[in-house]
């Protein structure tokens, strides 16, 4: 889409700046460390222990929009092959789960009059831990709490008609969710997973093809959802081989509009619109126990 008033008639897309105070930056890692001590200690010691990890391949079908007072601006779509791996440590009705996610892929991008693609890299981790608040023989009804962490870089590629940008999103998230299980036989479980997520103090770095300043640029918080289902056999030998569609929604808010420059010269002013993601995904993998 066409730069902001006053702003460089060769990049892609209008460009923006929030002038919020950055704030909890240390906050995040303090409350992983906090969740984890607190549910160790929480454990019973005549309990026995269990950690389960697992590793997995898949692939995420990315669907990126951004708009500006309701009108679509541009638009990403396209499939991202990845790889992912977690642990999970139960003991008693208390469980905690640290989990990593990596994809790397290229996507369409699309804006008024400007066809090309965007080199997509997100790595994506989180650590959750919970309670079981119901168990019977053959199901089981949880609820648990965590934080994570997003990086994903955007690298949107030069066209004869305009400049490209290279942007890397940051954020890290709360997470509240609920997790069933349910015994099919003696070999075969499902489990239901959905949560909610809340971004806090995103932000992204964006480099200008162009050749102005780089910028660091403030985004809206805002709610997202995860929802994911995994169906999983057990081979024996503590091994069991699994499959798992899920789904996720982002969203970031629209920023403030800021000054954009050129060697620390003004050259225009620049905004980040809102933006929504629908990610739908699926993961394929081994799950083994440790002890």
């Amino acid at each position: 889409m066409p730069a902001a008033a006053g702003g460089p008639a060769g990049v892609l897309r209008a460009w923006r700046m929030k002038g919020a105070k950055r704030h909890g930056r240390l906050s995040g890692p303090a409350a992983v460390w906090l969740l984890l001590a607190a549910a160790s200690g929480a454990w019973p010691g005549e309990q026995a222990t269990r950690l389960d990890a697992w590793l997995a391949a898949g692939v995420t079908d990315i669907d990126y929009e951004e708009f500006d007072h309701g009108a679509s601006q541009d638009r990403e779509e396209g499939t991202v092959p990845g790889l992912g791996a977690g642990l999970h440590l139960a003991r008693g009705r208390l469980f905690a789960e640290g989990m990593l996610d990596a994809g790397s892929g290229h996507v369409d991008y699309r804006a008024a009059g400007i066809a090309t693609t965007t080199d997509e890299d997100i790595l994506d981790g989180d650590v959750i831990g919970g309670r079981e608040l119901l168990r019977r023989q053959d199901s089981r009804l949880g609820l648990y709490a965590g934080l994570g962490y997003r990086h994903w870089r955007r690298d949107i590629r030069s066209t004869p008609a305009a400049f490209g940008l290279d942007e890397t999103y940051r954020w890290w998230y709360g997470i509240l969710g609920v997790r069933g299980e349910y015994d099919v036989n003696d070999r075969v479980r499902l489990r239901a997973d959905m949560a909610l997520t809340r971004t806090l103090d995103p932000s992204i770095k964006v480099r200008f093809a162009a050749g102005y300043d780089d910028a660091t640029l403030d985004l809206g918080a805002a709610n997202g959802l995860r929802v994911a289902v995994a169906l999983e056999n057990r081979l024996g030998n503590g091994m069991a081989l699994f499959v798992s569609p899920w789904y996720e929604y982002w969203k970031l808010g629209r920023s403030a509009d800021a000054v954009l420059r050129q060697n620390g010269i003004p050259a225009g002013t620049v905004f980040e619109p809102q933006s929504e993601t629908h990610n739908l995904g699926i993961h394929a993998g081994v799950r083994w126990r440790l002890f």
